[in-house]
């Protein structure tokens, strides 16, 4: 009986190990510790190849009326175009204010095969630099959430889908970045966020 609980246990314990070892999430300011931490609260991300171009786009500081930039958090987005689930590209967002106090953002291209190559320009502001664009600041939140269906859903037990974003006039701050298109045939994106 003791060994049939010791191994009910240790699958169960195994069970948990393997749903946290995989868990990935994005945020809209729901969580307690991410509300302290606005600009490290990771919205959402968005990836796809238009006209030859990668772009990617991810939303942080959701549910903000302005732009949220700090010195002393980092954003990155990582690419793997080989499979093998290990990044062969980084990029590395950082903002910080020039001597006016006006607000800047760096990007960090960093590539397994060529090195790193820094860019940066003004927030707010498309920039454009080595073949890449990019832009941070203030939008309008992409993401749309049915929070009246989502309630109605949780009261009721079944399923009430009313077509109405609750985010719709939110706005979140975002980074987005374009460069031209890798050539492989499939790519994984993902995203992180962390203190300097």
């Amino acid at each position: 009986m003791k060994r049939a609980i010791l191994a009910a246990t240790l699958v169960a314990v195994a069970a948990v190990a393997a749903v946290a070892a995989v868990a990935i999430a994005a945020d809209h300011a729901e969580a307690p510790l991410v509300q302290a931490d606005p600009a490290a609260d990771l919205g959402d991300l968005y990836a796809w190849v238009d006209s030859g171009n990668l772009v990617l786009i991810l939303t942080f500081a959701p549910l903000s009326e302005t732009a949220t930039y700090d010195d002393e958090t980092i954003l990155g987005i990582h690419v793997d175009y080989n499979d093998d689930q290990t990044a062969d590209e980084n990029l590395w967002f950082r903002f910080g204010q020039n001597g006016s106090g006006d607000w800047g953002v760096q990007v960090e291209l960093e590539s397994s095969s060529d090195g790193s190559l820094f860019i940066d320009g003004p927030v707010e502001t498309v920039n454009e630099e080595a073949g890449y664009s990019f832009w941070a600041g203030n939008a309008d939140d992409p993401f749309f959430f049915d929070l009246q269906g989502f309630s109605d859903s949780l009261s009721t037990g079944t399923i009430a889908f009313t077509a109405t974003d609750g985010l719709a006039g939110t706005n979140t701050s975002a980074v987005v970045f374009e460069s031209p298109a890798p050539t492989a045939d499939s790519m994984r994106v993902w995203a992180t966020s962390g203190r300097l």
